[in-house]
C-alpha cells in the first residue's frame, strides 16, 4: 500500500471513529482510533482524541498514557500539559499533575490564569 494511500486510510479510521464518539459508542470510536495509530503512530491529532475518549470513559489510566505520549511528540504544547495535568489530577497523581501543571506554566505563564476563570 503506498503513503499516500495508508494516510488515507488513517485519514478515514479517524473520521469513522469521531462518528462513533458522537454517537456515543465509544469502545468502537477507540477500537478505530487504535487502528489509525497502528497505520500512523504519530498522528497527532488521532493521539488526541483517543486521550479524550478514553476521558469519557473515566479510564484514568489509559488516558494519561496517551497525553504522555502527545507531550512526549510536542514537548512544547502547554494545552497538552495542561490536560495531563488535568487528567493526573482525577487519578490523584498529584506529583504527575503537579509536574504537568509546572511545565504548561513555563511553557505559558498565562495558562494558569485562563484555566483558573473557566472555574
Amino acid at each position: 500500500m503506498s503513503s499516500e494511500n495508508r494516510v488515507e486510510q488513517a485519514r478515514t479510521l479517524l473520521e469513522e471513529a469521531n462518528k462513533f464518539v458522537a454517537r456515543g459508542n465509544i469502545d468502537l470510536a477507540i477500537a478505530s482510533y487504535h487502528q489509525a495509530l497502528e497505520i500512523r503512530p504519530y498522528f497527532e491529532r488521532t493521539i488526541l482524541k483517543l486521550a479524550e475518549a478514553y476521558e469519557l470513559q473515566h479510564n484514568w489510566s489509559e488516558a494519561i498514557k496517551y497525553y504522555r505520549r502527545l507531550t512526549g511528540l510536542k514537548p512544547n504544547n502547554p494545552a497538552y500539559h495542561l490536560r495531563l495535568a488535568k487528567v493526573c489530577a482525577r487519578q490523584e497523581q498529584l506529583y504527575g499533575a503537579i509536574a504537568a501543571y509546572q511545565t504548561a506554566i513555563e511553557l505559558k505563564p498565562d495558562i494558569a490564569a485562563e484555566n483558573y476563570k473557566k472555574l
